[in-house]
């Protein structure tokens, strides 16, 4: 049982992560609003592939298959991902649009890595 909610939780997260694009008709007259709204939807499902993995690593965690130093680099990653996110959120803020990309990407790719991290069975 912990293990399919294991995959549904990974599933989700990498899901989720991939769907930050608006949707409905694109007005392409308003194109700060647009892109305002992928930021936002970008920040969104970065913060939920973020806790999702955090949920994935828990259960594995539990499960006993993620121990010791791998548990340790998972743990670094998810940490380092939420940073991220915390500081993409504060370059939104300031209108900073290169390090609010440079965050998110940053956050996806520490997310991933600590997807890869985590055992499956």
């Amino acid at each position: 049982m912990r293990l399919s909610i294991f995959a549904a939780a990974i599933a989700a997260s990498i899901g989720l992560a991939a769907c930050a694009t608006p949707s409905g008709p694109y007005d392409p007259n308003a194109p700060i609003a647009g892109a305002t709204l992928v930021d936002e939807r970008a920040m969104g499902m970065a913060v939920t592939a973020a806790h999702g993995a955090d949920l994935a690593a828990e259960i594995a965690v539990d499960a006993g298959l993620l121990k010791g130093a791998n548990a340790a680099k998972v743990a670094d990653a998810l940490d380092a991902a939420h940073t991220a996110i915390g500081a993409a959120n504060a370059a939104y803020i300031l209108g900073d649009a290169a390090t609010y990309n440079a965050k998110v990407d940053a956050a996806r790719n520490l997310i991933e890595r600590a997807i890869a991290l985590t055992p499956k069975k």
